[in-house]
């Protein structure tokens, strides 16, 4: 089955992972009174299975300190029996966060695994993982010129040129381009992080709505490119971005971008920029308004930019290992980890949207050395890390050798040929993925208005 929980090769995917987590029998979760307390250390556990008790499995904890375990043990699931629930308590978990760092967001994971070999699986095979949150993220510092800390205009350095202004501070130079009204070159540490590679050609954060659609987003893309009420009928496909004049205001660099499509929908994209004379921290802040006859539903919404193709080596703080989605996130923990942009690619049937992360804290692209730009949202972003643009994936499809759309025809495939650019999006919105291949589309809580949005972004 292509469009199945496993490939045509029979490849674990992480569709698979989310089927088998939503399907778990044992699940942990945290009581609605324990909500104010954040230290609470009782829990909740709710055995599904039909003929089998709760302690019958070992039972692990890890406490995550930001992502990092810093505590964990085994313990003995209570003799819970089937179809039913009870409160329970972890030993060792109340010392662990008595000594856990003030202001750290707290998590705890749980498993359970099998005791002894059996028919089906072997000692330690894991038939259920939960996450439970203690203490949210206090630290998502909300970036924006009224109460960030800005720097006086003797130490951060602006040059207006015909062509581009720079600004400079620390080790960071930032250049921005009058054509394009964002940054055409960004070097942090004596490290390029971007650089436009010719004339015309923009590398540096640029408004973008739009998603490489995939096999459920069937209902949005429409089966034919002149079909009514979808995002290709919106016009929002062809968007071109017309820069107004850069604004040096002190200490501060401000843009303003009129985003359009092919037809009337289109956004107003206001970006600050500056430098924090600490670190050289760069920063800036979005303010995006919509306007025309827009879609009934964005597929994301967010800043799209090619980095350096050294900074293929990837640390994030955020949901992973596998790529997960608005609506396909359950199973993947909130953690730390590290990876590469070659392995953020998942090989589907047909080309398509893929790798995303979401809830992400932070997320770093390094060099072999370990140098490069972190990323980290006034909120928790949505983090696209690929070797190929969004327009590749999107049109490099099994076709036949008739019309676009032309089923009937015979197929071929067309192989891919990935970038040497890192093609990052930080997103502040994502559309759920749905059922739309088989079934209905995503659910409304899953979808998000056509409205002004406000979110920023730093790079150290």
């Amino acid at each position: 089955n292509c469009n199945g929980i496993v490939d045509p090769l029979r490849r674990v995917t992480p569709k698979l992972i989310e089927v088998g987590h939503v399907h778990r029998n044992l699940v942990v979760t945290r009581p609605d009174d324990a909500a104010g307390n954040g230290f609470a250390i009782v829990f909740e556990l709710w055995n599904r299975f039909g003929f089998t008790s709760a302690d019958e499995f070992v039972g692990v904890w890890k406490l995550r300190e930001n992502g990092k375990v810093t505590k964990g043990g085994e313990f003995e699931p209570p003799a819970l029996g089937p179809l039913s629930r009870c409160r329970f308590t972890v030993p060792g978990l109340a010392e662990a966060l008595a000594g856990s760092a003030a202001g750290a967001e707290l998590l705890v994971d749980f498993e359970f695994a099998t005791k002894k070999d059996e028919p089906w699986a072997e000692k330690g095979w894991v038939v259920a993982r939960d996450q439970v949150a203690l203490r949210q993220c206090e630290n998502m510092k909300v970036w924006n010129c009224e109460n960030a800390k800005m720097v006086k205009c003797d130490s951060t350095r602006i040059t207006e040129g015909d062509k581009t202004v720079t600004m400079a501070c620390g080790g960071t130079k930032a250049v921005f381009c009058r054509k394009s009204g964002t940054l055409c070159e960004l070097v942090m540490g004596g490290r390029t992080v971007l650089k436009d590679p010719a004339a015309g050609l923009t590398a540096g954060p640029l408004l973008t709505c739009e998603r490489a659609f995939t096999d459920n987003d069937i209902w949005l893309r429409g089966r034919s490119l002149d079909a009514a009420d979808t995002f290709y009928w919106s016009g929002l496909t062809q968007l071109r971005y017309h820069a107004r004049p850069i604004v040096v205001d002190g200490a501060t660099v401000k843009t303003v971008t009129e985003v359009t499509g092919s037809k009337s929908a289109g956004f107003t994209h206001e970006a600050t920029w500056w430098l924090d004379g600490n670190d050289g921290t760069l920063c800036v802040s979005n303010a995006v308004t919509p306007h025309g006859s827009m879609p009934w539903s964005l597929p994301r919404l967010g800043l799209s930019m090619a980095l350096d193709p050294s900074l293929e080596n990837v640390r994030y703080y955020g949901r992973g290992p596998w790529e997960n989605y608005v609506d396909r996130c359950t199973a993947c923990d909130i953690a730390y980890y590290a990876s590469t942009v070659t392995d953020q690619f998942v090989d589907y049937v047909r080309p398509q949207d893929n790798g995303y992360k979401t809830d992400v804290r932070w997320a770093a692209f390094l060099d072999k050395d370990g140098d490069g730009v972190l990323c980290k949202g006034s909120v928790p972003l949505c983090v696209q890390a690929l070797h190929y643009a969004m327009s590749e994936l999107e049109l490099q499809r099994h076709r036949g050798a008739g019309s676009w759309s032309d089923a009937s025809k015979e197929r071929f495939y067309a192989p891919m040929f990935p970038r040497r650019e890192v093609m990052l999006n930080l997103d502040i919105r994502q559309l759920g993925l749905g059922n739309g291949s088989c079934g209905p589309g995503p659910l409304e809580r899953y979808t998000f208005p056509n409205q002004r949005e406000e979110w920023s972004v730093t790079f150290v």
